[in-house]
């Protein structure tokens, strides 16, 4: 299929739905500085400061519309009942398009889940908003959190089975008719203990001191085709028996990648949709994260290496880096992010990583170029030592 340039250029619906070819995982990161570590072994008692950024595509980015602050100093507030989560009216999701977000306290515990998802464009073709799927999956993944109680054991809940209970509510709620989204979710426990289920090309970053510690991997079927979970109609389903067609990509919440990591005073999360990493490299999101730090005063240079300085703890607050109360530095962080990703959406001369993979995959486009012009949403938590644990944190979406 010719690629004439970036504007024009579209993948329709068998490319984004089906699959004719068989799985073909993605390259590991060559930035990944440590494997995923089973077991953390910090004593100290973490909190999450956390806040979300997004932009739809086409809309210009507002940075003190386009963003929510979330954070131990939050107070707490009843969340939906699990039945009626997915049924929230359009006019109440976040202008982010396409993507989804949700953050919540676990339960009542000192852990939080959080994660962002994708809804399949291709769905638009068949009369279905994408936005339905995806706004869904996150509001019922964050109600079935938020009133998650342990188990006699107290272990915690699992963020691939927090998946699970989004992804099986979808299929039931009949005011979802059908659709798909690719998911990454969380639970970061007090502990420093992190587990994230990554399904398709949303994906996570783990950055510590100016250095990447794990950079996950892309879950694809070809190009563009990520892993994602999907709910067809039965008018879809009688018209694939009829006209046949490529495999319906039918992927499933097992099927997402999950790996456990240890958590430290001043590590930065970042959990994003592809109109991030389609637009941005590792190395970029990295170099957005270490300036912020740096110049904000989080990290400091040691003869020795960077260290996380006193002041994290301020700058993560209410006000913290400014006169304005929403003003923290996880909230710069995101919308940062969000506004990198967004400049090289547009500019039709950048190499972004999603050209690249163009040029791999179609080598008559020897000359592409450009960024991918998408939803972009982006979730950034800061991890706090000994902040003060007993303060509540508000379930968001």
């Amino acid at each position: 299929m010719p690629i004439r340039n970036q504007n024009s250029w579209a993948l329709g619906f068998g490319a984004s739905l089906l699959a004719n070819t068989s799985p073909s995982p993605a390259p590991k990161s060559t930035f990944a500085t440590s494997a995923p570590s089973a077991a953390p072994t910090s004593a100290h008692h973490l909190t999450y400061r956390i806040a979300a950024s997004y932009s739809a595509k086409g809309d210009r980015l507002n940075p003190n519309r386009n963003v929510y602050h979330f954070g131990n100093f939050v107070s707490s507030q009843r969340p939906d009942t699990l039945e009626a989560s997915g049924r929230r009216s359009r006019e109440d999701r976040p202008a982010s398009g396409e993507d989804s977000f949700f953050v919540t306290q676990l339960g009542i515990t000192d852990s939080i889940a959080l994660g962002v998802a994708d809804g399949v464009g291709g769905y638009n073709d068949l009369g279905v908003d994408p936005a339905d799927f995806a706004h869904g999956l996150c509001e019922y993944m964050r109600s079935f959190a938020s009133v998650y109680a342990e188990d006699g054991a107290g272990s915690p809940a699992k963020a691939r089975s927090i998946l699970q209970v989004g992804y099986d509510n979808v299929i039931e709620d009949e005011s979802i008719a059908a659709g798909g989204s690719t998911a990454v979710v969380a639970v970061a426990g007090s502990d420093g203990r992190l587990e994230v289920a990554n399904l398709g090309d949303s994906g996570f970053l783990h950055v510590r001191h100016s250095a990447i510690r794990y950079y996950s991997t892309h879950q694809t079927k070809g190009f563009n085709t990520p892993y994602q979970l999907s709910k067809r109609s039965p008018a879809m389903l009688r018209q694939h028996a009829i006209f046949g067609g490529g495999t319906p990509i039918d992927d499933h919440p097992k099927d997402a990648d999950v790996t456990t990591h240890e958590l430290r005073h001043g590590d930065v999360l970042v959990f994003a949709t592809d109109g991030v990493w389609d637009n941005l490299s590792s190395q970029d999101t990295l170099d957005i994260i270490s300036r912020h730090m740096k110049n904000f005063g989080a990290w400091t240079d040691k003869g020795n290496g960077v260290e996380t300085s006193g002041r994290l703890r301020y700058l993560t607050e209410k006000g913290g880096i400014g006169k304005n109360d929403e003003n923290t530095l996880q909230a710069a962080l995101a919308i940062a992010m969000v506004d990198a990703a967004k400049r090289v959406s547009e500019d039709e001369r950048r190499d972004s990583p999603f050209a690249k993979e163009v040029r791999k995959h179609y080598p008559n486009e020897p000359n592409f170029t450009g960024g991918k012009k998408d939803d972009i949403c982006v979730v950034v938590a800061i991890a706090v030592e000994g902040a003060d644990g007993s303060m509540k944190l508000r379930a968001k979406l």
